[in-house]
């Protein structure tokens, strides 16, 4: 099994850490869509990026524990744990910033074949 797949079958669906502990870790920047260690963990220090980015979704290892950034990402946005899989509008699942993520398939392009563009208003 290759790393990728081992990360992948470990990712965490439907548990994230305490908001406590994701704050003590990690700086969000929403604006940015971006993850730093807030404090040395391991070989990573602090100030480094957190995380590895995967073909098709970038993972945060904390506490021995592999999350998606993105799920994280909504969850310090808004509080709470995404109930749904979650999309990006601009079809970049690296992409965390407050404007990209969505739980909307259809914002998300996702109906039409197309992970680029939101489709039409109505």
């Amino acid at each position: 099994m290759t790393l990728a797949e081992e990360l992948m079958n470990r990712l965490r669906q439907d548990e994230l850490p305490p908001r406590e502990r994701l704050e003590e870790l990690l700086d969000f920047d929403p604006e940015k869509g971006t993850f730093r260690w807030k404090v040395d963990v391991g070989r990573r220090q602090a100030g480094d990026p957190a995380g590895a980015v995967l073909p098709d979704r970038h993972c945060i290892t904390i506490d021995g524990r592999n999350y998606q950034a993105r799920r994280i990402a909504w969850f310090l946005i808004h509080g709470e744990i995404p109930k749904t899989r979650l999309y990006a509008k601009n079809g970049d699942m690296a992409d965390h910033r407050a404007t990209n993520i969505t739980d909307d398939r259809l914002q998300a392009g996702v109906e039409r074949g197309s992970n680029h563009t939101a489709p039409p208003a109505r």
